[in-house]
């Protein structure tokens, strides 16, 4: 996490790497936890349940989750963000894979609830993830 601030115009910027995923955590977990289109963890860390998408749980496979533990340290370092520069987050802007979106509302939503707006910006795209 790296924290800009531009003076002259007032504003600050926040660079936040996406929380640690699925993938990362556990290699295999796709086959593991995903059988006939229905996910059951298999693990406190795993996410209790999936976000319903319109290419099916087969798209978790290259698009996964953040870890239940990654979604509380994003949390944490929105707290620590906030407190430490004072900033009120008005807009965070996140790569359209999950796990960046996912952690972006982990960090807002830490600090101002529902009243962050998240903006998904199709050219922060991780070019190895696109489908």
């Amino acid at each position: 996490c790296q924290l800009i601030s531009a003076s002259k115009i007032g504003r600050k910027i926040a660079l936040v790497r996406q929380a640690e995923t699925m993938n990362e955590a556990f290699p295999g977990w796709h086959s593991e936890c995903i059988n006939n289109e229905h996910y059951k963890a298999k693990d406190l860390n795993h996410p209790v349940k999936l976000p319903i998408r319109s290419k099916g749980l087969r798209i978790y496979e290259i698009d996964p989750p953040i870890t239940r533990l990654a979604e509380h340290a994003a949390r944490i370092l929105g707290k620590a963000l906030a407190s430490q520069s004072g900033i009120q987050w008005e807009t965070v802007i996140t790569a359209p894979e999950l796990a960046s979106i996912q952690t972006g509302f982990a960090i807002a939503y830490s600090t101002t609830g529902d009243k962050t707006f998240i903006s998904i910006d199709e050219s922060l795209c991780d070019i190895t993830h696109r489908t």
